[in-house]
């Protein structure tokens, strides 16, 4: 069976910033068959030409692409992403346009702006008791993806904005949680079976890590920066998605009609979500010592299950198998 490279978009999106280089590195340098590889992608569009990217290799080029992957050794060539919404400072006391501020919040995305008040938005409604927690899924969502595209989720907005919708139920559709511990637990879940979106534990854990320092945000000061700016850049994310599509050669008409429906319906969400945050965001961040109790427990859960992996482990070479007469069959 053919091997797409739809499944490694996330690689993808963390090589295109450097690949600009290689057009015009020496030949000496392209001579290198880690870099000959990425060399082949130049001229075709990332984004939507990753059939094609691989159909261009040669076949020695595509068990070093897979080995490479399989060994990790191509992410090793990347920087990692250090995310926005790990900068904190207790002392901050100015005010945002201070150089002490600006510091801090240097590389945080711009909020949205004229939104408007969630009483309009409700009208003679009453929001839902579990609005703080879809936010949260929300918001684990979005740590998730940024983090799986080590920060160049725009680049890849299609795959991106559908990686959010597997991992989130509450935008993908109208899921609703009752506790913090239901939304965390049916995101680890769904982000660890999903083959799409799936990667070892320990990253969900740490995103678990990233959703509280969204939530605390960036001091106590602005405690609601980092979870405005993460659904601005989530807004961002799908209006950027639903614009591109339409731009394949040979996309389905019915399909792209349905995407950018739905599309237009996360972003709705996301401005009623920005609104509610704006005048009720502390109850949402009031939810940070119940994750750290979440974050706690999956660490644990995940540290033992290691623990009797390696027991298991080590006691398999010691099992013997049960002696077998080696003469099944008699010739008669």
């Amino acid at each position: 069976m053919k091997t797409s490279l739809n499944n490694l978009n996330p690689v993808l999106a963390s090589v295109k910033h450097f690949i600009s280089h290689i057009k015009y590195a020496s030949s000496s340098i392209a001579k290198n068959s880690e870099w000959l590889i990425l060399f082949n992608y130049v001229g075709l569009n990332l984004d939507r030409d990753t059939d094609e990217i691989w159909e261009r290799l040669t076949e020695d080029e595509k068990k070093e692409f897979e080995n490479l992957l399989a060994g990790q050794n191509l992410e090793s060539l990347i920087d990692v992403w250090e995310p926005w919404w790990n900068k904190r400072d207790e002392s901050l006391v100015k005010e945002i346009g201070s150089v002490s501020a600006a510091d801090v919040l240097n590389g945080c995305p711009t909020a949205m702006t004229d939104i408007p008040g969630i009483e309009s938005l409700l009208g003679n409604s009453v929001p839902s008791a579990c609005l703080p927690l879809n936010i949260l899924s929300t918001l684990y969502a979005f740590a998730y993806i940024a983090r799986l595209y080590n920060g160049d989720h725009l680049s890849l907005p299609l795959e991106a904005a559908e990686g959010v919708l597997d991992v989130s139920t509450v935008l993908s559709g109208n899921g609703g949680y009752c506790t913090v511990s239901d939304a965390l637990c049916a995101c680890l879940d769904i982000s660890n079976q999903k083959s799409s979106v799936s990667r070892p534990k320990e990253f969900s854990l740490g995103v678990l890590a990233d959703l509280r320092s969204i939530l605390l945000g960036p001091s106590r000061d602005f405690p609601l920066v980092y979870i405005l700016a993460s659904l601005s850049e989530l807004h961002r994310l799908f209006a950027t998605a639903r614009k591109s599509l339409g731009e394949g050669k040979r996309q389905n008409k019915e399909e792209v009609s349905s995407r950018k429906k739905k599309y237009f319906q996360v972003k709705k969400k996301l401005i009623f979500y920005h609104s509610w945050v704006l005048s009720y965001g502390l109850q949402v961040r009031a939810l940070v010592p119940a994750i750290e109790l979440v974050h706690d427990k999956a660490r644990l859960d995940y540290e033992n299950m290691e623990k009797d992996k390696k027991s298991i482990e080590k006691v398999m070479p010691k099992l013997k198998p049960r002696n077998v007469d080696k003469k099944l069959i008699e010739e008669i």
